[in-house]
């Protein structure tokens, strides 16, 4: 936690930690919006030049907070209520790498481009056998 906090976040352009995450990273406890948003600012502070912090599960929706040293952006989709799947952290880094190859630079496009893919991917999730089913993204054009 140190070494990627203290080396790799100078480094970085985009981040995407949840919040559990960016706790460990910051040392904070992230119980409510404004704790998320102060974490969030302090991970730009320390390098990273786009946070966006996978808050989780807000109001029935699902919420993730962008942070620049220029923007502070919420971006609110629809929640899908399904337990049991990992993998979307995975899907969220590989659309933005995505956006980001398709020449897409607007930060708050790029990070909703990129939380949609992660709302397919958990929508149509392959269910396998009895355990975790991973996030699996269609080609579903933007």
């Amino acid at each position: 936690v140190e070494a990627l906090r203290d080396h790799l976040l100078p480094r970085v352009d985009w981040v995407t930690p949840n919040r559990f995450e960016a706790e460990r990273l910051t040392g904070r406890s992230i119980h409510n919006l404004s704790e998320a948003e102060a974490a969030a600012s302090e991970l730009c502070e320390k390098g990273a030049k786009h946070v966006l912090l996978k808050f989780g599960e807000y109001g029935g929706n699902s919420l993730h907070i962008l942070i620049t040293k220029d923007i502070s952006v919420r971006i609110v989709t629809e929640r899908i209520p399904e337990k049991g799947v990992h993998g979307s952290g995975c899907v969220l880094a590989a659309a933005l790498t995505a956006g980001i190859a398709r020449g897409e630079q607007d930060s708050v496009q790029l990070a909703t481009f990129a939380i949609q893919r992660i709302t397919q991917g958990v929508r149509y999730q392959t269910p396998l056998g009895k355990g975790t089913h991973p996030a699996e993204t269609r080609a579903i054009a933007p």
